[in-house]
């Protein structure tokens, strides 16, 4: 059986990371290096403008059918935006048939936030 992470599980691992709340400072700013040189552009980085760094982390799967025919996918992209003074979470997880609808819906999502 697999096991779902919720939005807010991957929001809270998030801002533990940002707020250095789990691990020591060096360890957060290390693993969010990592994660904000994630070469996946397509969701959240597509959705904000070019420059910003975002940490973040996606996730994507495809369910088959019997026939090995796709029959849902899944495409999920959680990171934190580091607007200059105001850096926020964002979190989307989406399901459908087509990968380049999923990833259009991230970065609308991703665009509107930027502008909030």
């Amino acid at each position: 059986s697999t096991r779902e992470i919720s939005v807010r599980i991957y929001a809270n691992i998030l801002r533990q990371l940002y707020n250095a709340s789990y691990l020591n400072l060096d360890y957060s700013n290390t693993l969010l290096e990592y994660l904000s040189q994630t070469e996946f552009t397509s969701g959240i980085m597509a959705g904000v403008p070019k420059g910003i760094t975002v940490a973040h982390k996606f996730g994507e799967a495809t369910m088959t059918n019997a026939d090995g025919a796709a029959e849902l996918r899944v495409l999920h992209d959680c990171g934190i935006v580091y607007r200059p003074e105001k850096p926020y979470i964002v979190c989307i997880m989406t399901e459908g048939k087509d990968f380049n609808q999923l990833t259009n819906v991230i970065k609308r999502i991703a665009e509107a936030s930027y502008k909030l």
